[in-house]
């Protein structure tokens, strides 16, 4: 009977594992908190927002944050900011990306290729692990403190862009 319960007990940690956050923003700091001259109350840096939706759509958002002494973090509207929206598969822990179309603010000054690489994350508790920046594996975790009244806006800005992605072969 204990080793009844304790096989049950070792499939459903396992099947725990393998829940991709659903619905949910992961962040990464993707560099260094920095705080500006002019208003040394608060702190900005970079960062990459990832939403896996249940209709299978994925978004990514590499935006700045500007961070207030409350904690709360607000998407900096007047920065640069790439967006990207695909579509996400699971197996197991694994959850490949196939990044469709790319928008970016009139800011941005780089090529979007890197933004249309396919990409691969492994679930990692409540949070993924994959590198959606280029800037090396890490960890993408629940964000409850971000506000990004426009987040939808940038969505449908992606999803209507003129940059598509071509297909990998």
């Amino acid at each position: 009977m204990k080793r009844l319960a304790l096989a049950l007990l070792l499939l459903g940690t396992a099947c725990h594992r393998n829940e991709l956050p659903i619905g949910i923003w992961l962040w990464r700091v993707d560099g260094e908190w920095t705080r500006p001259v002019r208003r040394p109350e608060i702190q900005i840096a970079p960062v990459t927002v990832l939403v896996f939706r249940p209709d299978h759509e994925y978004v990514e958002l590499h935006c700045w944050v500007l961070e207030r002494p409350d904690n709360t973090a607000y998407v900096a509207t007047n920065s640069p900011r790439v967006t990207v929206v695909g579509e996400w598969q699971k197996s197991w822990s694994k959850v490949s990306v196939v990044r469709k179309s790319v928008a970016t603010s009139a800011r941005f000054g780089g090529s979007i290729a890197p933004y249309c690489a396919p990409t691969t994350y492994r679930i990692a508790e409540n949070s993924v692990r994959g590198d959606a920046s280029g800037k090396g594996q890490g960890l993408y975790a629940p964000v409850t403190r971000l506000v990004a009244p426009d987040f939808e806006y940038y969505v449908k800005e992606a999803r209507n862009s003129p940059s598509r992605c071509s297909p990998s072969k």
